[in-house]
């Protein structure tokens, strides 16, 4: 009897010393729990608030590659994230501006004005270069049609103009020999 009485004392304290142990088990998962819980939800929230205006400016940079103009990003961000929406603001404002410019060139050529030129001086870099060589496309176009146009009208007047001289390539050497064989026969 006494070791029943031995081993009941001994598994009493046995349990109350277990019972104990996850007591103190429980207490420290959940204060580690209590403290480590905010960190993974600010962490959490700072991925969320970085994702979304990533997302969003990779989809306009997308679009943009694409030749889709988007409209400006009006959503203001915070940090590093507002820089890089302000120059992505830039780059939509002076790529649709450049499109404009060209459009306004295209009509006007479409029209038959040839004399309208882009207007380089209010773009900067690669833009005004691009503005540039357009307005030298529709120069190299217009000099050798205004001389085929002078010499026609001398034509209509009933006068005979002198042969058209200059050096012209490609099609307009083959128009400049045209014009110079009619004026021949004349």
């Amino acid at each position: 009897a006494a070791i029943e009485t031995d081993i009941g004392n001994t598994t009493d304290a046995t349990m109350q010393m277990m019972t104990t142990q996850i007591g103190r088990a429980r207490n420290i998962c959940l204060i580690a729990f209590l403290l480590i819980a905010p960190v993974v939800a600010v962490g959490m929230l700072t991925a969320i608030s970085l994702a979304r205006p990533l997302r969003q400016i990779i989809a306009y940079i997308e679009r943009l590659a694409e030749g889709d103009i988007p409209d400006k990003l009006m959503t203001p961000y915070k940090g590093e994230f507002e820089h890089v929406r302000l120059h992505l603001n830039r780059l939509i404002e002076m790529t649709t501006r450049l499109l404009q410019e060209i459009a306004g060139l295209i009509h006007a050529v479409e029209q038959g004005n040839l004399r309208v030129r882009g207007q380089a001086e209010t773009f900067s870099g690669q833009w005004q270069t691009l503005i540039i060589g357009i307005n030298s496309l529709v120069d190299a176009f217009e000099a050798p049609f205004q001389t085929i146009a002078q010499s026609m009208e001398s034509v209509a007047k009933g006068e005979i103009p002198e042969r058209l001289e200059g050096t012209h390539a490609g099609d307009f050497e083959k128009m400049q020999h045209s014009v110079n064989a009619m004026l021949k026969t004349l």
